[in-house]
């Protein structure tokens, strides 16, 4: 990674922090993820967090880092790849490790942000090893779709000039070497199964085949989550929420923004309290 980006992260990321655990999410690039920084600083997760709620194990531990999270509280520090400011006068979260928050990209900039995973961003962060194998370098790849903007013309630029910032030049030659269909099928399943207040893949099967790609045991939590808190979310696009009244980025009751493409942004609000 370069270097004048790598210092512009928040300092929290180079050490471990006592008393903080993980959010664990619904997806393999929460898995990966996750499972970096537990091999890296031995976090492991206390919650859980889907379009539903947000999920705790014990109660008693209040300090978290979230992971593949658009948390935009400056209380909580988190790891993250998503447009999580409206527009230059949006609040942005000094402790999210999201280089789109790093260099203020916004939903008026969106098409010139950052296109990749979080699990990209970590790897390149903390310079890992990609996989060995063209295959398992087209998996991760394909996590989050972290591949497409590559096939994109009105993009490709962009998304080579950020590769290129972040070290990721490799993974550049594989998508030289590939057609964008081969990444339909190079990851075994996107998503996770949370049932009972446990996560897991669909099935071992799918575990498995996904660690043999990434060359990687990936950290799945074992405990049982309890919903703590529910969500209602939102999704609004562009002329809607220029109308509103309040800046949503400033409000506490919203947990976490995102935009989803160039037109349209979702976020989270936290509505009851469970427990």
């Amino acid at each position: 990674m370069d270097k004048i980006i790598k210092d512009m992260f928040p300092a929290w990321v180079n050490q471990k922090q006592q008393g903080h655990y993980t959010i664990y999410g619904n997806d393999v690039d929460s898995a990966y993820s996750n499972t970096i920084i537990h091999n890296l600083f031995g976090y492991t997760a206390n919650a859980y967090v889907d379009r539903k709620g947000f999920y705790i194990a014990d109660k008693s531990i209040k300090q978290y880092i979230g992971i593949d999270l658009a948390v935009i509280s400056k209380d909580m520090k988190t790891w993250d790849n998503h447009v999580t400011m409206l527009d230059n006068n949006s609040h942005v979260n000094p402790n999210s490790a999201n280089i789109n928050s790093i260099l203020q990209i916004t939903h008026d900039s969106y098409f010139k942000k950052c296109a990749l995973s979080t699990a990209l961003q970590m790897i390149a962060y903390y310079d890992l090893p990609l996989p060995s194998t063209i295959e398992g370098k087209r998996a991760l790849l394909a996590i989050d779709g972290a591949h497409a903007g590559f096939y994109s013309k009105k993009f490709k630029n962009t998304y080579i000039s950020y590769m290129k910032m972040l070290g990721l030049d490799e993974l550049l030659d594989v998508l030289d070497q590939s057609k964008e269909s081969e990444f339909k099928t190079a990851l075994p399943c996107e998503g996770l199964i949370f049932k009972d207040g446990r996560v897991s893949f669909p099935s071992i099967e799918h575990q498995e085949e996904v660690e043999k790609l990434l060359e990687t045991k990936l950290y799945i939590p074992q405990q049982e989550f309890k919903l703590s808190v529910k969500f209602h979310n939102h999704y609004l696009d562009k002329s809607r929420y220029k109308q509103l009244k309040t800046d949503i980025t400033r409000t506490k009751a919203v947990f976490s923004i995102a935009a989803l493409n160039k037109n349209k942004i979702s976020f989270s609000e936290m509505t009851k309290i469970v427990s």
